[in-house]
């Protein structure tokens, strides 16, 4: 009899091998019949997922799946990195016009699924049917069939490709829910709804083949949470859906973010209010509140933030709310307002260095990390009660604070992309401290 770990690594091979012969056999059909990019690409794409939809019954521990999405990340990078490559074997991937990194996100957005998900099979499907689907159909019917085009960062969209995402994703949903959870039908027609809305949204705003990770990912953290909840509560979410909606463009002419900016705003608004109640939603309505406060009071120029600050400020947030969904970390609450605390006090930092034209001193950073930490802290108590471990807490925050910002000495041009991945780098790297700090203790 082969060993397990034999029988594995075999099973690897063949899945690879497999999907290298069905990238092969689309590029040669593709040339044969002339394809249009965009339809090869998708069928790649609808190839990689349903294929996907295998590999809990084929992988049953972690090493394994890490592994076959290591080879075929090696093997992607190979692909793009050599021009005979590139342009034969990988010309389905890599014949549109705009630049994509999909398939890479395609890949690790199906890790996360498996990690993510466990045992609970439909949290793994369900995402990965609209990534698989309802993506494709939005492509392929935006290129035959758009007429009605809007801006994104790097090109253009259709309405006509949205209404597509969100029809397929509104049936597909219902049907996997139907098939695979035992809910009532209102439950799974709300449910259908709002991940149809939120996914249609956010493939609308994401450029650069982002929308294959953060699309599934963000189906995941709202199914479950729909799983376990009643049919009031997701009336209440879609009503919550149309008020932040209401906001984000009510206030256009109050920020500096521009549209599509405030629109992914809205959506992760929608994720940490959905998912993670009141409480997560607060800490963002005020990080968006001071952005206000200091553009109207502070210092306002000629600037436009993108949609990457919203990036840069929502990774962390997105990161500890995974964590407390998938594993009820009681403490990722804790983290996620210290590194809002850490963004608040960047933001004020380099808004009073452009005021003032020079780096902020010791007394004015030591002023901003008692704002800005004072102001998170006391959210964290206020929802989680100011118990004396929590003052504690709290204290220490603030003093991080001001040491990091006296050592860091917090300066960037406010509009670039370096700025927004060192203050994306700055929260998580310190948020990720402070959990060290909370295992190691015990505080």
């Amino acid at each position: 009899m082969m060993a397990p770990a034999f029988v594995s690594l075999m099973t690897i091979a063949a899945v690879v091998a497999a999907l290298l012969a069905f990238l092969g056999l689309t590029t040669v059909l593709g040339q044969r019949y002339g394809l249009h990019p965009e339809l090869k690409r998708k069928i790649l794409h609808t190839g990689l997922g349903l294929s996907a939809l295998a590999f809990p019954f084929l992988f049953h521990r972690l090493w394994e799946m890490g592994l076959l999405c290591a080879i075929l990340l090696i093997v992607l990078f190979v692909v793009r990195r050599l021009p005979a490559l590139k342009s034969g074997l990988g010309s389905s991937l890599h014949g549109v016009e705009r630049v994509s990194f999909g398939e890479v996100f395609f890949v690790l957005a199906v890790l996360a699924l498996y990690v993510l998900a466990r045992d609970r099979l439909v949290l793994y499907v369900v995402p990965l049917i609209i990534l698989t689907l309802s993506d494709a159909a939005a492509a392929l019917v935006g290129v035959r069939y758009g007429k009605r085009a809007f801006d994104v960062v790097n090109g253009k969209k259709s309405l006509e490709g949205m209404l597509a995402f969100f029809g397929v994703t509104f049936v597909s949903v219902a049907l996997c829910l139907y098939g695979l959870a035992d809910l009532p039908v209102d439950v799974i027609v709300l449910t259908a709804f709002l991940l149809a809305v939120l996914g249609a949204l956010t493939e609308a705003v994401l450029w650069h083949g982002l929308d294959n990770i953060f699309v599934p990912l963000g189906g995941y953290l709202l199914l479950s949470y729909t799983l376990d909840a009643q049919p009031g509560e997701l009336i209440a979410a879609a009503i919550a859906l149309i008020l932040l909606t209401g906001l984000a463009l009510a206030s256009r002419r109050f920020s500096q973010l521009n549209t599509h900016a405030l629109m992914m705003a809205m959506i992760c608004a929608a994720i940490l209010w959905l998912v993670g109640g009141i409480a997560w939603v607060s800490i963002a309505l005020v990080i968006f509140g001071v952005h206000v406060a200091i553009v109207g009071w502070l210092h306002k120029d000629d600037g436009v933030y993108t949609i990457e600050a919203v990036f840069c400020v929502a990774s962390s947030a997105m990161i500890w709310l995974t964590v407390w969904q998938a594993y009820r970390y009681e403490d990722a609450f804790f983290l996620y307002c210290l590194a809002m605390a850490i963004h608040i006090q960047v933001n004020l930092l380099l808004r009073l260095k452009a005021h003032r034209q020079q780096l902020a001193g010791p007394v004015e950073v030591t002023i901003a990390a008692f704002l800005s930490g004072g102001a998170m802290m006391a959210l964290y108590m206020l929802f989680a009660g100011p118990t004396q471990a929590h003052v504690v807490r709290a204290g220490l925050v603030i003093v991080a604070l001001a040491v990091g910002g006296m050592l860091t000495r917090v300066t960037a041009d406010r509009f670039t992309r370096s700025r927004w991945v060192a203050q994306a780098s700055f929260a998580l790297f310190g948020s990720l401290l402070g959990w060290v700090i909370l295992e190691s203790t015990g505080l």
